[in-house]
């Protein structure tokens, strides 16, 4: 994970110390060279969640007070030099639109460095939004900032839920050569300075935040002065605190360079910053104590850094001693409606309306018309994306706003992915398709030819009356298709120049397999049969040609434990009961034939209704939690086994788990899942943390796909969302 190396100044000395020491005694005869001042950077700023235990309008209203407040402060107080919109330029725009009056002050200070924004549109959580999307934000982000004056090149992300692996090849990306946070990695691990490396080596300086007080150091021994009544600072209280915050920086800090933070979640800036600062000037000959900015912070730093540390990879351990370290990691499954509609969007976007939108314009559809569309349907996504949002771990209120904003997003990104293959399919040849077939125009939006199996809806016009057809290629080749079902729709259509009319179809329900090609497509033509037919399938008839995927529903488990946790961490209660099946389910075969089989299975499980009330056990009473599989297979065995799992939430205060054993107990096994732009690595076998404020966790984010592989065997099992 890390690569640890002892930390130094530039005259290879291990502590600034003795730092301090080797210039001394290296200076020319004659003249001695006294050590320089330690620096204490104060960096003015608040941390806000746009939407958390208020909603939007709710925060909103006070962040229309905290800017005005600022903007007065700034025009007051001209020594008062920098101040930070928590990284992000959402919150310009939630402010302009109240205060549209005060957009041209607000420039004013971002153009002359006042006021430092961006780079992100938003601060993500990283792990359970996708690669594309963090790419997004920080192109969003750093547009709107360049457009308000000026990008903060400082990769701050400062209460994320643990880190990728690749942030520091994303960052570089952007020109950002540093990153500043706080989760996921502790000073048990590091110094407060280090190198961070991506898989693909690009490197960034890591700027830890303190373990005890994360981006608030300052404002929290402050407090008492920041909070006191009236305009006066009590100097002596003020050095004491400066102190204080200078000796326990100085524990973990690799250069002179000292970060105080001065703001917290949501707070109003305070002119009693400079009273501090002058306080502790007058009260520290050998330090010097700045008001000052990140980037100049992050300057300084990249200066006099010497031999550093360096960390490879992800992030991602939990708190062992300080209550603010908390890595958070119940929050990858807390209101999972949020997670399954996210995951759609960015699908849709990413796989579907984005490659579609690109063929038709490569087709000669001409400049694009969808790109507004794109941009809204990403806004309204990223709105969502803010860790407290995405996280679950927010009022009910935020969640349910944001559920409307992935309706919206979803619905746009269908509607340009439907706009961008209909233009497409207008500009392909399908002259040779006879007369009363329908053409058939198949996709692939991916990069690599694919040789799949598709399933499809093909319309009829009602008046043909269409029971039976094939699926020819342009050469007359017959496509094996396998028949589903068959329905009749109807729908309206409205013409640009004409009322609504309705439309009935013979809507076919078909499966079929076919090869196309990367980023291409293939032309079908489907031509209606006076009677039955039966398309004729070669099968696997060599045993070793056969692939078995080796997992099946009976294969695996259902296991339900109780959970009295919250929106943020699972936790089990004490007298935790864990329920499995005790009867096989009932099976079914919903469909078989040339192509495919697919089978149903309907569990039931008695489980605890609740908890009791004192949340320490899990209640007498019972209910029945249905819990219904689809397995599809393919008829040849070959290639990979879908499932689908639909679960009636019955039961109040649980965690259903389905669980494979994918090895015999004792076999070593290494485990592998996707992240964002990277396959990861990740430990099977955990050490003792169980007497840590948040023990390291035992579940993990991944998106698309998850693995482990047997260390004796060389067997490896795959699943995929």
């Amino acid at each position: 994970m890390a690569r640890l190396r002892r930390a130094a100044g530039t005259d290879g000395c291990p502590t600034m110390a003795a730092d301090a020491q080797c210039s001394a005694l290296s200076a020319p005869s004659g003249r001695l060279q006294m050590p320089r001042p330690t620096v204490i950077h104060v960096i003015s700023h608040t941390h806000w969640d746009r939407e958390w235990h208020q909603d939007f309008q709710g925060f909103r209203r006070r962040l229309v007070g905290l800017l005005d407040h600022l903007l007065d402060l700034l025009a007051a107080h001209p020594e008062y030099r920098h101040y930070h919109l928590d990284g992000q330029t959402l919150p310009l725009a939630d402010y302009v639109e109240i205060r549209p009056e005060r957009a041209e002050e607000l420039r004013g200070h971002i153009a002359s460095g006042r006021l430092l924004v961006g780079p992100f549109f938003i601060l993500p959580d990283e792990f359970l939004v996708s690669g594309e999307a963090t790419v997004r934000n920080l192109l969003l982000g750093t547009r709107e900032a360049r457009e308000w004056g000026g990008v903060m090149p400082v990769g701050y992300c400062p209460d994320t839920f643990g880190h990728l692996s690749q942030l520091p090849q994303i960052l570089r990306g952007f020109g950002i050569d540093n990153a500043i946070l706080f989760r996921g990695v502790t000073y048990d691990q590091t110094r407060s300075e280090f190198w961070w490396e991506s898989p693909d080596d690009s490197r960034v300086l890591c700027l830890k935040l303190p373990d005890e007080f994360a981006y608030s150091n300052f404002y929290y021994e402050c407090e008492p002065i920041i909070n006191a009544p009236g305009e006066e600072v009590d100097a002596k209280l003020a050095l004491e605190c400066l102190t204080r915050l200078r000796q326990k920086a100085e524990e973990h800090a690799t250069t002179r360079h000292l970060l105080a933070m001065d703001g917290v979640d949501h707070i109003y800036p305070s002119a009693k910053a400079l009273g501090i600062i002058a306080a502790a000037n007058a009260g520290m000959p050998d330090a010097e104590v700045i008001h000052t900015s990140l980037p100049a912070y992050v300057d300084a730093v990249k200066a006099e850094a010497g031999e550093l540390a360096v960390w490879r990879g992800e992030m991602r351990v939990a708190n062992r001693a300080f209550r603010l370290q908390a890595l958070l990691a119940g929050t990858l499954s807390s209101w999972m409606p949020l997670k399954q509609e996210n995951w759609a969007c960015q699908t849709e976007l990413e796989r579907w309306a984005e490659p579609m939108t690109a063929l038709a314009g490569a087709l000669g559809d001409g400049p694009s018309r969808e790109r507004g569309f794109l941009r809204e349907a990403w806004r309204e996504l990223l709105l969502n994306h803010p860790h407290d949002s995405i996280c679950g771990c927010s009022i009910d209120e935020v969640h349910q706003d944001m559920r409307y904003r992935s309706r919206q997003s979803l619905r746009i990104a269908q509607d340009s992915a439907r706009r961008g293959m209909e233009r497409s399919a207008e500009r392909i040849d399908t002259s040779w398709v006879p007369e009363g077939a329908q053409p058939v125009v198949v996709v692939n939006p991916l990069g690599w030819p694919r040789d799949e199996l598709i399933f499809a809806e093909i319309d009829f016009p009602a008046e043909q009356h269409v029971q039976w057809f094939r699926l020819r290629d342009a050469e007359g080749n017959e496509v094996p298709l396998q028949r589903i079902g068959v329905e009749h729709r109807h729908f309206l259509r409205q013409e640009p120049h004409n009322i609504p009319r309705g439309i009935a179809v013979t809507r076919h329900q078909i499966a079929f397999r076919t090869t196309v090609p990367g980023l291409g497509y293939k032309a079908l033509a489907a031509v209606p049969e006076a009677g039955p037919i039966r398309s004729q399938l070669p099968f696997a008839k060599d045993p070793s040609d056969i692939v078995y995927a080796g997992i099946h529903p009976w294969d695996g488990e259902f296991e339900d434990g109780g959970d009295v946790g919250d929106g943020y961490n699972y936790v089990p209660p004490e007298r935790d009961g864990i329920v499995v099946r005790e009867q096989p389910p009932q099976a079914t075969l919903e469909a078989r034939g040339l192509l495919f089989e697919r089978e149903r299975w309907d569990y039931t499980m008695a489980v605890p209704r609740s908890t009791t009330p004192d949340a320490k056990a899990r209640s007498e009473e019972t209910v029945t939690l249905p819990i219904t599989v689809w397995m599809t297979m393919p008829e040849s065995r070959a290639g990979a086994v879908h499932y689908r799992v639909r679960v009636e939430n019955t039961a109040r205060d649980h965690r259903l788990r389905m669980v494979w054993s994918a090895y015999p107990k004792g076999g070593a096994v290494r485990a592998f899942a996707e992240s964002q732009f990277d396959i990861v690595e990740r430990p099977v076998q955990l050490p003792d943390t169980s007497d840590w404020i948040e023990p390291q966790p035992r579940t993990h984010p991944q998106q698309s796909f998850c693995g482990v592989e047997c260390l004796e065997s060389g067997g490896t099992t795959w699943i995929a969302n």
